[in-house]
């Protein structure tokens, strides 16, 4: 006769704990052969030998330092069983957290019991679950993240912009018409425009302006 993988559960709602013991004995192929409230309560008991630990998280979770604290006193104890969590926390981060920490598998409370009774097979078999969809959204955060920002849009019209670009290397108004192929007269209304727009008096306010805009367009790439 085949022997059913055993499985240790933790979880402090007595209520939870009856039904998704009683729900991985009856239907999931694995033998509950300790339940309890607290790692330290399942510690501190007769020493009980499993394939498989189960941690149930609800509610205002552990810090990441409670976590890793009962994570390693189940290591220290030599209990020389996977552990998975199963925790209505699903943040990437937290997931990623509690793999670094030596967790092989992390079950979200959203998944239903035939998903989770593969999670804890794949486990008790040697392998690591995760769910697909945090890692997509772990993804999706990271290229936004990587994604360069918009470059800020020009105050200035595409022609203001060439003048001031002209203008910036020294050119009188005659020279910046010829170049552009523009009147003369329509050169000194943009130069207005752009004075207005940059509160400026004078050309060489407007120069030193826009030098200081192309700077923080440049720290912004």
């Amino acid at each position: 006769m085949e022997h059913r993988p055993t499985l240790v559960l933790v979880d402090l709602n007595v209520l939870s704990r009856d039904c998704i013991g009683r729900a991985l004995s009856s239907f999931g192929g694995l033998e509950l052969v300790g339940s309890f409230g607290t790692v330290a309560e399942w510690l501190y008991a007769p020493p009980v030998r499993s394939n498989l630990a189960v941690i149930v998280q609800r509610g205002e979770r552990p810090t990441a330092s409670e976590l890793q604290r009962d994570i390693d006193r189940i290591r220290s104890a030599d209990i020389g069983a996977p552990i998975i969590l199963i925790s209505d926390d699903e943040d990437p981060n937290t997931i990623l957290r509690s793999l670094d920490f030596g967790v092989s598998g992390y079950i979200p409370s959203s998944v239903g019991l035939d998903v989770a009774f593969e999670a804890m097979r794949l486990v008790v078999a040697g392998g690591v679950f995760v769910p697909a969809n945090s890692l997509l959204a772990y993804r999706q955060s990271v290229l936004r993240e990587a994604k360069p920002p918009t470059p800020q849009k020009s105050p200035f019209t595409a022609r203001q912009d060439a003048v001031v670009q002209l203008l910036r290397l020294g050119k009188s108004n005659k020279a910046i018409a010829a170049e552009l192929n523009m009147r003369e007269s329509t050169v000194k209304v943009h130069i207005r425009n752009v004075m207005k727009i940059m509160r400026a008096k004078n050309r060489t306010e407007i120069a030193v302006r826009t030098k200081y805009l192309d700077s923080a367009d440049d720290d912004g790439k």
